[in-house]
């Protein structure tokens, strides 16, 4: 059966505090049919179909059905599997996988079913990343320097990142973004290196990451248990400066653009749109288009987070 170009029915794949704060406000407000939810409760505060498992749904659900996987990372590689084999298309959460053999299948799977496979990566289908994008191409020649800081209060108690496993940690969770933005930006990545880190009880709760070498310095900092900081920062070679924040956002929010040109400071505010809901309007067509270039970015993104992680594992107290 041909897949419609417009996905209009959805499943909802997990119902924890993400799905229903963000996701399923925008599936609303982007007229998306949400014909059931899969998840192992047996009493959620949702009217939506429940469905006890993703077999069930694969069953029960017609093929022009999305599944939109938002449970915790462990999980994406066996529920997407299952998903694609079954020729359906599939939107999972950030991080998609925690291994580079766990990315790489999936994309040869997706190619070989003819499935859309998205990585939910909503700050990218945001008007505050265009701006970033067009200053960034068109000076890249002059950059100098490019820091990411992505700092938490706190993370939730008693969910999947509230654990010592270095798969839930800030690493992905968090790490995922920079990341995937440096790959983006096709930076090279080869001399990526930790220059610092610091757990507490086990759980990894800071990493900064620098480059070596490299025509740009690369500066990345991820935390838990600092004051919140979103903000992405291009340095340029006579010192000017812009700053966008908050730069790893999706929802609807006011975004705020810091240029610091020749000791002058001019601050541009805007209202952003909601990055879920436009990424929940593209058309089948145009992932289809990008698929390949967004793969191979998930596999390179993939598998740094994945190198990274084997070099803090030792440091994971269990």
């Amino acid at each position: 059966m041909r897949k419609s170009n417009i996905w209009l029915d959805c499943c909802l794949i997990g119902i924890g505090n993400h799905a229903k704060t963000r996701l399923i406000p925008a599936l609303i407000n982007s007229k998306k049919n949400i014909v059931g939810i899969v998840s192992k409760k047996k009493q959620t505060d949702t009217d939506f179909f429940l469905f006890k498992n993703i077999d069930v749904a694969l069953k029960s659900l017609s093929p022009q059905t999305v599944f939109i996987v938002s449970s915790p990372p462990l999980s994406h590689f066996d529920i997407v599997k299952k998903i694609l084999k079954n020729g359906g298309d599939v939107i999972v959460e950030k991080p998609a996988f925690i291994s580079l053999t766990e990315a790489s299948q999936m994309t040869k799977l997706s190619e070989i079913n003819q499935n859309i496979f998205v990585e939910l990566l909503m700050y990218k289908h945001t008007e505050l990343y265009n701006k970033f994008l067009n200053i960034w191409e068109k000076n890249i020649n002059v950059i100098q320097e490019l820091s990411c800081t992505f700092m938490l209060p706190s993370i939730p108690k008693s969910t999947f990142r509230d654990s010592n496993n270095i798969y839930n940690s800030c690493l992905y969770d968090i790490g995922c973004y920079p990341i995937s933005l440096l790959v983006d930006l096709n930076v090279d990545l080869i001399n990526l290196k930790i220059n610092n880190f610091k757990f507490s009880n086990g759980k990894l709760n800071y990493i900064e990451i620098k480059n070596v070498l490299g025509k740009i310095k690369l500066i990345i900092k991820i935390g838990i248990g600092f004051e919140y900081k979103n903000e992405v920062t291009i340095k340029f070679k006579n010192e000017n400066t812009i700053s966008f924040s908050p730069f790893f956002y999706g929802k609807e929010e006011v975004k705020v653009i810091n240029k610091v040109i020749y000791g002058n400071n001019t601050i541009i505010k805007f209202k952003d749109k909601n990055g879920f809901e436009n990424l929940f309007n593209i058309s089948r067509n145009n992932w289809s288009s990008t698929q390949k270039d967004r793969l191979n970015n998930l596999i390179l993104t993939t598998k740094t987070l994945e190198l990274f992680s084997k070099e803090l594992v030792g440091h994971v107290i269990s």
